[in-house]
């Protein structure tokens, strides 16, 4: 039985050796020949890097690349992908922004563009949820706002909280907005509805 299995085994390994021919195996000197002549091939793994790189408001564009399937796009080190040449900010995106892109495709990925530098503001959104509930006046807190401004039958009051005590005394208009900072780029809100 042993004998029979050994006989077995060489047929087989004998019978896959044969079925290989030298059309088959392709040296590694004919692959990098056919490569080199697709010039198609070239022109997609060699991008450029992008170029003309401008913002407008919180709009960023540049020059189609050739071959680019998509763009990564770094903001101050964080990256995303879009598939056009163009890209609007992320809301509460702002300050000193260092941006730059680099074209991709299925295989390959070209240098980053060179870094455009620029001060990009954010406008803070507008205070919403505001309510009053005996002398005290709420709102819902606003993400960056430094403070509030109440504007009280037309008398401006500051805080730091989201709420602000207040004795009512007759009926008046209530509004707030949300106070941002413009040495880093921060601007205030719109006042909200009346209350």
């Amino acid at each position: 039985m042993k004998k029979h299995i050994a006989i077995l085994s060489m047929l087989i390994l004998a019978f896959c050796t044969v079925g290989c021919t030298d059309e088959d195996v392709q040296s590694s000197s004919d692959v990098n020949s056919d490569t080199s002549s697709n010039s198609s091939v070239d022109q997609v793994e060699n991008l450029e890097k992008p170029s003309g790189l401008s913002l407008s408001g919180r709009t960023l564009t540049w020059n189609e690349v050739n071959g680019a399937t998509g763009y990564k796009v770094d903001v101050n080190n964080t990256e995303c992908e879009v598939y056009t040449n163009s890209y609007t900010l992320q809301d509460g995106v702002y300050g000193i922004l260092k941006i730059r892109v680099k074209a991709i495709n299925a295989v390959a990925e070209s240098e980053y563009s060179e870094t455009l530098t620029e001060a990009v503001s954010w406008k803070l959104p507008t205070p919403q949820g505001l309510t009053q509930d005996g002398n005290v006046i709420r709102w819902e807190a606003v993400s960056g706002a430094q403070g509030y401004t109440l504007n009280i039958g037309g008398i401006q009051y500051t805080t730091t909280e989201n709420y602000y005590s207040y004795e009512v005394t007759q009926p008046t208009t209530v509004k707030v907005l949300a106070r941002g900072n413009i040495e880093e780029n921060l601007l205030d809100s719109e006042y909200s509805a009346d209350l």
